[in-house]
């Protein structure tokens, strides 16, 4: 069953896709939300996908699970979301301003050079309007590399 992957800990009592929304305002960069989400929920057991608009989605419970059994798969689910938001920053809140936000920003991709890795930082326009170069261009895509960068960088 594909289920949500929301942020608040209700979930649909009916079978059916169902996504998180996509990162906007939480303390690690929104571009690594997907990944990061992603690995976590997969390491507790979910088949997860990355949308594109940087957004998941999961599989909470076997297609044909329904009423009880769905509720409990749901509420398991949510739980692991819970904890993977809690595991990976998601949960913290809010840089206060975009300024604040942008240095964080670029002191995460000084990290990342440091690392080896060819990130470019974008202006503070691109960033406050279209994000700029994409960071996540220059990252492995998946797997320990990435883990271990965003391990590295992000906290």
């Amino acid at each position: 069953m594909v289920a949500a992957l929301l942020m608040c800990a209700s979930c649909s009592a009916t079978p059916g896709p169902s996504a998180a929304p996509s990162p906007t305002k939480f303390a690690p960069d929104r571009e690594l939300f997907a990944p990061m989400m992603k690995s976590c929920l997969e390491r507790a057991g979910y088949a997860v996908t990355i949308r594109d608009d940087g957004g998941i989605t999961g599989n909470t419970a076997p297609d044909g699970v329904k009423g009880a059994e769905l509720q409990k798969a749901n509420a398991k689910y949510d739980a692991a979301l819970q904890a993977c938001l809690k595991e990976t920053g998601f949960d913290l809140p809010a840089r206060i301003s975009p300024e604040e936000d942008y240095q964080h920003y670029l002191k995460v991709n000084a990290c990342y050079r440091s690392l080896g890795y060819d990130v470019v930082d974008p202006t503070f326009e691109q960033f406050t309007h279209d994000g700029g170069p994409r960071r996540m261009d220059a990252l492995p895509k998946a797997g320990e590399a990435l883990n271990k960068a965003i391990a590295a960088c992000e906290r």
